[in-house]
C-alpha cells in the first residue's frame, strides 16, 4: 500500500483533507489524512494516508505540536506537508500547522457554522456584533485598548505618576470590556495627559465611554460569564426593556440597541427549536413514532449536532406532521398534555419561517459534497446564492428579517473565495460568464488564466506519457539584439485559447455536469491550458 501510494503521489497532484478528534472512551487524540487525485481513467479517487493517534498525552493540542505529527506521518509516504493543497476546517491549531502550506476552508464546515451561529445567542458574541454596528462604539473599545498597551509599554520607571497609572489601567480582555473601558474613563484626566504628545487629539470623550459601559452593563456582567454563555430565552423581556428606545438616545446608542433587539428576536427562533426538540424527543422515547407513520405522515427526526442540516431535518418532520402530532399528544394523558403544552407554545410560522430559511443551505451543502466528483467550482456561486438569499425582503417577519441580517455578514465573512476557486469556476464551462463576481474580479480573473495557459507560471510537468492533446510544435525564437531598442506596442486582443473558451456557446458546451469528463474530451487548448484546467478540479 505504501508503495502505491508512493507511485501515485510521484505523477500526479494531489490534494489532502486532514481532521482530528479525540476518542470518548479512552480520551486518546488523533489525526486522519486522506489524499485525494485524479486516476488514469479521469476520476477523482481517495486513498486513507493515514489516521493515527497523536504522540501526545498530556497537554493541550498546539499547532506546533499537530504539525510535528503530521510532518512525522507524512514522512514515511516521503512526503511534504508544502506540496499538498489542504482542505481543512478552520480551527486555530490546525490553520496555523498548516501555515506556508495552500490551505482552503472548507465551504460545508463553513456553511454549517454559520448556521449554527446564525441560530444561536451567544453573550460574548452578542457584544462584539453590537460594538461592530456602530462604528463610534469600535472607535472607543479600539482607542482605549490602544491607550492601555501605550501607557503600559511606555517607560514609567522613570515617573511614578506614570506607575500609578499603569496600576490603575485593567489589560484589555478579548471577550468583555467593561473593567478596561471603567479604568480608563476614570483615568482619563491622566491618560489624555500622558499620550498628549503621541494623541494630540482625543477623539473619543468620557461620556462616549460612559454611555458605551451603560449599554454594556446587563450584557457583560463585568466580564463574569463564560465565553460560550448563551442568552436564554427568560432573559429576554429584561434585555428587551434595556434596548427600548428613548428620545434623548445618541446615534451610537440607538445602533447598540437595534443590533441587540435583532439577536433578541433571533430568540424566538430558539424557543421554538427548543420546543421541536422536546416533542420529538417524547415521540422517540414514546413509542409514537409508528403511529405518525400509520398515518401517512413523516415520523419524527431527531436532531443530532454533529450531523448537518440534521436540524432543518426536525423542524420539517414535525412541520409536517403537525396536526397529527397534537392529535395524538391530546390523547395520551397526563405526560402527553405536558409536551401538547410546550407544543401550542411553539409558534408554528416561527418553525415555517426557519425552515424557509435552512432550506438553501441544506441545497449548498449537497452541491458541495462529494468526494468522486471536484466541487471546488461551485464554491463561488454558491456563496453569491446564500448571499441573495439572505437579502432582506419586505415580506419578511420580524423574525425573518432578524436572521437573514445576522446570515448575510456570516456569509460574508465565513465564506472566504480564494484565487484557486474563482479559477476553478470559470473553468465549469455553463459558468465561464463568471456572473456571480464583478467586472473588476472577472478580467482578473481571465489574465490569471490567460498568464497561466501561456505557461508563465511554474506549473509542476504533467506525466508525459498521458494520453492529452497536443499543440502543435512552436518554432524556435530568434534572439533579437534590439529588443530593448523597439518600441513596445500596446496589447491587442487575440484569439488565445482563453478566448476561444469563453465564446463557446451553449451547444458547443454540451452537458458539463461531469466536469472532469468535459476537459478530457477538449481538443481546442494547449496542454498548459488544459493542465491549468485539471490541476483546479483536483
Amino acid at each position: 500500500m505504501c508503495l502505491e501510494i508512493k507511485e501515485i503521489l510521484k505523477s500526479r497532484l494531489v490534494a489532502a483533507t486532514t481532521d482530528g478528534w479525540t476518542e470518548n472512551h479512552t480520551k486518546s487524540k488523533l489525526i486522519a489524512v486522506t489524499i485525494h487525485f485524479i486516476s488514469d481513467k479521469w476520476k477523482i479517487q481517495f486513498r486513507l494516508l493515514l489516521a493515527v493517534p497523536l504522540p501526545f498525552e498530556e497537554g493541550p493540542t498546539t499547532a506546533e505540536k499537530l504539525r510535528a505529527a503530521l510532518d512525522a506521518a507524512l514522512q514515511k509516504f516521503e512526503l511534504d506537508a508544502t506540496k499538498l493543497s489542504w482542505v481543512t476546517d478552520n480551527g486555530s491549531d490546525i490553520v496555523k500547522a498548516l501555515n506556508g502550506t495552500s490551505r482552503f476552508y472548507c465551504a460545508n464546515h463553513a456553511i454549517n457554522i454559520i448556521v449554527r451561529t446564525t441560530l444561536s445567542v451567544k453573550y460574548a458574541e452578542l457584544i462584539q456584533r453590537c460594538i461592530k454596528s456602530s462604528a463610534l462604539a469600535q472607535l472607543i473599545v479600539d482607542d482605549c485598548t490602544a491607550w492601555v498597551i501605550e501607557v503600559r509599554q511606555k517607560i514609567p520607571s522613570k515617573f511614578a505618576s506614570a506607575n500609578d497609572l499603569t496600576l490603575a489601567l485593567t489589560n484589555p480582555q478579548s471577550q468583555s470590556h467593561i473593567k478596561m473601558l471603567r479604568s480608563v474613563r476614570d483615568a482619563f484626566p491622566r491618560v489624555k495627559d500622558y499620550l498628549k504628545n503621541d494623541c494630540p487629539e482625543l477623539m473619543v470623550t468620557t461620556e462616549d465611554i460612559t454611555d458605551l459601559i451603560r449599554f454594556l452593563g446587563p450584557f457583560d456582567l463585568d466580564g463574569s460569564r463564560e465565553k460560550s454563555a448563551s442568552v436564554t430565552p427568560s432573559r429576554i423581556p429584561a434585555l428587551l426593556h434595556h434596548c427600548a428606545l428613548d428620545p434623548d438616545d445618541s446615534g451610537m446608542m440607538i445602533s447598540l440597541k437595534d443590533t441587540a433587539r435583532d439577536e433578541c428576536t433571533i430568540l424566538r427562533a430558539l424557543e421554538a427549536i427548543e420546543g421541536c426538540k422536546q416533542v420529538v424527543g417524547y415521540f422517540n422515547k414514546s413509542g409514537l413514532k409508528p403511529w405518525l407513520k400509520q398515518e401517512g405522515c413523516r415520523t419524527t427526526k431527531q436532531e443530532i449536532c454533529t450531523r448537518w442540516n440534521s436540524q432543518l431535518e426536525m423542524l420539517e418532520s414535525v412541520n409536517d406532521a403537525w396536526d397529527k402530532i397534537k392529535g395524538l399528544l391530546t390523547s395520551k394523558g397526563k405526560k402527553g398534555n405536558e409536551v401538547l403544552k410546550a407544543f401550542n407554545e411553539i409558534d408554528k410560522t416561527d418553525v415555517e419561517d426557519l425552515i424557509s430559511f435552512l432550506e438553501p443551505f441544506e441545497i449548498h451543502t449537497k452541491e458541495l459534497e462529494g468526494h468522486l466528483h471536484p466541487t471546488i467550482q461551485k464554491c463561488v456561486p454558491s456563496k453569491y446564492a446564500l448571499l441573495l438569499h439572505c437579502e432582506p425582503d419586505d415580506d419578511d417577519t420580524a423574525l425573518m428579517s432578524a436572521i437573514r441580517k445576522k446570515a448575510l455578514d456570516l456569509v460574508e465573512d465565513k465564506m472566504q473565495i480564494q484565487a484557486e476557486q474563482k479559477l476553478a469556476y470559470f473553468l465549469w464551462p455553463s459558468m465561464n460568464g463568471l456572473d456571480a463576481l464583478p467586472e473588476e474580479e472577472r478580467n482578473q480573473v481571465h489574465a490569471d488564466m490567460r498568464r497561466r495557459a501561456l505557461g508563465e507560471d511554474d506549473l509542476r510537468d504533467l506525466d508525459e506519457n498521458q494520453d492529452v492533446p497536443q499543440p502543435p510544435p512552436a518554432k524556435k525564437a530568434r534572439v533579437d539584439p534590439y529588443a530593448a531598442l523597439r518600441t513596445k506596442k500596446k496589447p491587442v486582443a487575440v484569439k488565445d485559447e482563453v478566448t476561444k473558451y469563453l465564446a463557446m456557446d451553449p451547444e458547443e458546451i454540451g452537458d458539463d455536469s461531469d466536469l472532469l469528463k468535459w476537459w478530457q474530451t477538449k481538443i481546442f487548448c494547449t496542454k498548459l491550458f488544459w493542465f491549468a484546467a485539471l490541476t483546479r478540479m483536483c
